[in-house]
C-alpha cells in the first residue's frame, strides 16, 4: 500500500458554503507525488452534502505487448508488465518486480466500465485512438503457479488481491522494489516503508489474509518479512492449505491533478443532468497513461464526469506538433459539448464544413456528442488568442450557438471584434458580425445571449487604432476613458467595451467603459431585464464609479493609476450605471484580476480571479486570508491567490473568500447550475492548496495542475460595509476546498 497525506492548509474557516474541487484530470494521467504529514479534518457543524472527488482507479489498455495496461490514478501512473508494476511518481520511479513469475502469465482487464478515453494527437489518424475502452480492474492469471493477482479499487483505494488455490505455495510469491532508496519495515505498524531518491515516500501497509470457510471469513495472521538483499514475501500463520487463500494489500493513493509538467484549467460547464465538463491544455507527456506523447508543445483536454464527480463518461485529448490551448466550453441540456481552441500547426480538424485555416483568423469549435464522440471540429474563421475565460461561447433559446473573439488582416496589420452565429448541428457559420474600420483594435472576450435573440458581447478596445470607435446616443461613457478625463484633442489608451447586437448583427447599443489608463473587458452576465454585469481589470485611477463597494485603487506613484486591480460593473441600456466598483486588496504593487462573472437566481453577481493582496472583501469566507508565501519584484510569484467576490444587484457584498495556498494560484472560467452551485477552474502550483476533511488530501506536483472546485452557494445577504473583517470565533458550517492535481 502506497499511502500519501498532506497536511490541511491552515488558512480555512467557512460558513453557509459547500466547497470541493473536482478529482477532474486525476482520472486520465500519471501525475506527480510528494509525500507530508498526516491531515487532520474538520467536521462541519450542519449536514452537507457529499464530498465530490473521490473518482474511480480507472485501468486502459495501451495497446503495448511490454505495458499492456496502465491504471489511471492521482500521484502516480501505474503501468502493469508481465513481470512487474511500475509506479511513475514525478521524478521518482519504483518498479515491483515480481520474482519468480511465470513467463506466460495472462493479463486481462476486467469489469468493464461506462467511459471511454479519446486521444488525436497529430494530423495522422492511423496514430489516433478513439473508444478505448476503460475498465475497474486488471487480473495477473497465473502470476506464480496456483496464484493469481487482481488490481482494482477506488480513487482513493488501488487494491492488489492475490487469491491462491488449494495447495499452492505462498512462498513463491516475492518481490522487490526496483528504484528505491530504502526499503524498512515498520516495528509498530508492520507497514513496508519505502524511500525513493526524489523524496516521494509510498509505504505498504501491513496485509490482510483470511479463508472463506463455511460462509464465514476465517482471518489468517499474514505480515510482511524483508530479506537483507531487499526482498520481500510475507510469512503467514498456519491455515487449511486445502482451501482457497485470499492475501489482500491495498494501495492507498491522495494526490493532485495533473502530469510531470505544467497543466492548465480553462473552462468548465454544466448540462441539465448535473455533468460537469471541462476543457484546458497540458504540457505534460504522461497525462493519459498511453505510450503516446504530446505533440507539440501543449495539448488539448476535454472531459466529462457524472454529477457526483465520481466517474468518468469520458476523456478527449487532441494536439497538433505545436502549442493547442483548449480556451472555453459550453453544454447545451442534451450533453452536447462545444469546446473553443486555440490551435497550432496540423491540429486534427475533421468533419466540419471547413477544414483548412482561413487567413482571418485558426480559432477552431469542436462539437461532442453527450457519449463522447468526436461529431465535428471546425474553423470559424477568426481568432480565439485572447479568450481565457470560458465565456467566449453562448446559446440561443434555440439552442444556436454564438462566438465571439478577434479577425485578423495581415496587410495593413488589423485587429477586429468578431462575432459569428454558428448552426450547431453542422458547425456552419449562419450569420458574422462584420464591423468597419472604427472597429480596428477591437476584440470580444465574453458573450452572452439576451431573450429572444439579443446578443451581449464584451472585450477591449485598443483605442491607438480605433479612435472613432462607434458608440450609441445612449451609451453610458460615448467617448474613451482618456479624453474624458484630459480632453477630446488626447490619443487614447485601451479602454473596455460594452455592445448589444440585434439578431441581424447591427449595433443596438455601444459603450466605453474606462477611465485614463488601460481597462480591459472580460466577463459578462446579463439578468432578466438585461441589465449588464461586466467585470475586467483596469490601470484606471479615475474608473467610472457608482455606488461602489470600494471607492479607490491604490495609486502607483510613477504612474499614477492603478497597479491592475480588477472592477465589476452593472449598468443598463436605459438607466445607465447601476452600480460600478473596484474589486481590490487596496494595497500598493498588488494585483488583481478578475477573468469571470456568474450570476444567481437571486441577481447577486460573483467575481471569479486571482491577485496577491492580503485584504480582499471578505464575507462569509471558505479561506480568510491570503496562502502567504514569497513575491520577487513584478512577477510576483507564489502569492497569486484566487478570490471569489459577490455582490448584490445593488453593488453590497453577500460573499468574499480567498482560494489558494503558498504558491500561485490563477483563475479560469465559471459557471453556475439551476441550482445556484458555482463551477470554477483554474490551475495551480501550490502543495498546500486547501483540502476537503475526508477526501483527497493534496500532495504537490512537478508544475502547475489543474483544478475545479464547486460551491453551493447557501441564502446570501449583503454585507454591512465595504470590507467587512472575518470573524475569527465563526464556527465551521462548510466543507473544507478539496484540491486533486
Amino acid at each position: 500500500m502506497h499511502t500519501l497525506t498532506l497536511p490541511r492548509s491552515p488558512y480555512l474557516a467557512g460558513r453557509h458554503l459547500l466547497l470541493a474541487l473536482l478529482a477532474l484530470l486525476a482520472t486520465l494521467g500519471p501525475l506527480a507525488w510528494r509525500a507530508g504529514a498526516p491531515a487532520t479534518s474538520v467536521a462541519p457543524a450542519q449536514p452537507a452534502a457529499p464530498a465530490l472527488g473521490a473518482l474511480p482507479l480507472i485501468i486502459v489498455p495501451t495497446g503495448s505487448a511490454a505495458a499492456p495496461f496502465s491504471a489511471l490514478i492521482p500521484g502516480s501512473g501505474a503501468s502493469f508488465r508481465p513481470d512487474s508494476l511500475a509506479l511513475h511518481m514525478g521524478e521518482d520511479s519504483l518498479t515491483v518486480r515480481f520474482l519468480g513469475a511465470r513467463p506466460d502469465v495472462a493479463l486481462t482487464a476486467a469489469d468493464q466500465r461506462q467511459g471511454t478515453i479519446n486521444s488525436r494527437i497529430g494530423s495522422d489518424p492511423a496514430g489516433w485512438r478513439e473508444g478505448v475502452p476503460t475498465y475497474a480492474a486488471v487480473e495477473y492469471r497465473g502470476l506464480f503457479p496456483g496464484i493469481s493477482l487482481r488490481y482494482d479499487g477506488s480513487f482513493r483505494q488501488f487494491k492488489g488481491t492475490y487469491t491462491l488455490a488449494p495447495f499452492a505455495d505462498p512462498t513463491a510469491i516475492r518481490w522487490r522494489y526496483e528504484g528505491a532508496q530504502r526499503v524498512q519495515i515498520d516495528p509498530d505498524s508492520g507497514d513496508l516503508q519505502i524511500t525513493m531518491p526524489g523524496g516521494t515516500s509510498v509505504r505498504e501497509q501491513a496485509p490482510l489474509a483470511w479463508q472463506d470457510i463455511d460462509g464465514r471469513r476465517v482471518p489468517v495472521a499474514a505480515r510482511f518479512q524483508l530479506e537483507p538483499s531487499g526482498v520481500a514475501s510475507f510469512a503467514l500463520s498456519s491455515y487449511d492449505s486445502a482451501l482457497p487463500l485470499v492475501i489482500d494489500p491495498t494501495l492507498s493513493v491522495s494526490s493532485f491533478l495533473g502530469g510531470g509538467s505544467a497543466d492548465y484549467g480553462r473552462g468548465v460547464g454544466v448540462d441539465g443532468q448535473g455533468n460537469i465538463y471541462v476543457v484546458g491544455d497540458f504540457f505534460s507527456s504522461d497525462f493519459l497513461g498511453f505510450p503516446t506523447t504530446t505533440k507539440g508543445s501543449k495539448d488539448v483536454i476535454v472531459l466529462k464526469l457524472n454529477p457526483a464527480a465520481n466517474d468518468l463518461v469520458y476523456g478527449w485529448y487532441e494536439g497538433g506538433s505545436e502549442t493547442d490551448e483548449g480556451l472555453a466550453i459550453a453544454v447545451n441540456p442534451q450533453g452536447e459539448a462545444y469546446v473553443l481552441v486555440d490551435p497550432g500547426a496540423d491540429f486534427p480538424v475533421q468533419g466540419g464544413p471547413v477544414t483548412t485555416p482561413p487567413s482571418a483568423g485558426d480559432g477552431i469549435l469542436m462539437k461532442f456528442s453527450a457519449s463522447g464522440a468526436a461529431v465535428y471540429s471546425t474553423y470559424i474563421g477568426f481568432g480565439l488568442s485572447n479568450i481565457y475565460t470560458g465565456q467566449a461561447l453562448a446559446f440561443d433559446v434555440h439552442g444556436v450557438l454564438y462566438v465571439t473573439g478577434e479577425s485578423y488582416q495581415a496587410a495593413p496589420l488589423r485587429r477586429k471584434l468578431a462575432v459569428a452565429r454558428i448552426n450547431p448541428t453542422s458547425g456552419q457559420v449562419i450569420t458574422t458580425f462584420k464591423p468597419g474600420l472604427d472597429y480596428d483594435g477591437t476584440r470580444g472576450a465574453a458573450i452572452v445571449m439576451g431573450y429572444p435573440f439579443t446578443i451581449y458581447v464584451v472585450g477591449t478596445v485598443d483605442s491607438r487604432f480605433a479612435s472613432d470607435f462607434p458608440t450609441t446616443p445612449d451609451a453610458v461613457q460615448p467617448i474613451c476613458g482618456r479624453q474624458l478625463a484630459l480632453g477630446a484633442d488626447r490619443d487614447c489608451d485601451a479602454d473596455a467595451f460594452v455592445m448589444v447586437l440585434e439578431s441581424d448583427m447591427s449595433v443596438l447599443y455601444a459603450s466605453y467603459l474606462g477611465g485614463n489608463g488601460t481597462d480591459e473587458g472580460r466577463g459578462l452576465v446579463v439578468d432578466a431585464q438585461g441589465n449588464m454585469t461586466v467585470v475586467g481589470t483596469t490601470f484606471s485611477a479615475d474608473f467610472p464609479l457608482k455606488n461602489p463597494l470600494i471607492a479607490h485603487c491604490p495609486v502607483e506613484a510613477i504612474t499614477g493609476g492603478c497597479s491592475y486591480d480588477s472592477f465589476a460593473t452593472r449598468l443598463s441600456q436605459s438607466a445607465g450605471l447601476i452600480y460600478s466598483t473596484y474589486i481590490t486588496s487596496g494595497e500598493p504593487e498588488a494585483q488583481t484580476f478578475a477573468t469571470d462573472v456568474a450570476l444567481d437566481s437571486s441577481g447577486n453577481a460573483y467575481v471569479y480571479g486571482f491577485g496577491n493582496g492580503a485584504h480582499m472583501p471578505l464575507k462569509d469566507a471558505i479561506q480568510h486570508s491570503r496562502g502567504d508565501g514569497f513575491c520577487s519584484g513584478w512577477t510576483d510569484r507564489y502569492c497569486f491567490d484566487t478570490f471569489i467576490t459577490g455582490l448584490s444587484p445593488d453593488g453590497r457584498l453577500v460573499f468574499g473568500s480567498y482560494l489558494g495556498g503558498t504558491y500561485d494560484e490563477y483563475s479560469g472560467g465559471m459557471t453556475i447550475d439551476s441550482g445556484n452551485n458555482l463551477y470554477l477552474a483554474g490551475y495551480s502550483e501550490s502543495a498546500d492548496y486547501p483540502t476537503t476533511a475526508g477526501v483527497i488530501q493534496p500532495a504537490r506536483s512537478v508544475g502547475n495542475d489543474f483544478f475545479v472546485a464547486k460551491i453551493a452557494l447557501g441564502v446570501l445577504t449583503p454585507g454591512p460595509g465595504p470590507n467587512p473583517q472575518p470573524d475569527p470565533d465563526l464556527p465551521y458550517k462548510a466543507y473544507l476546498p478539496l484540491i486533486v492535481r
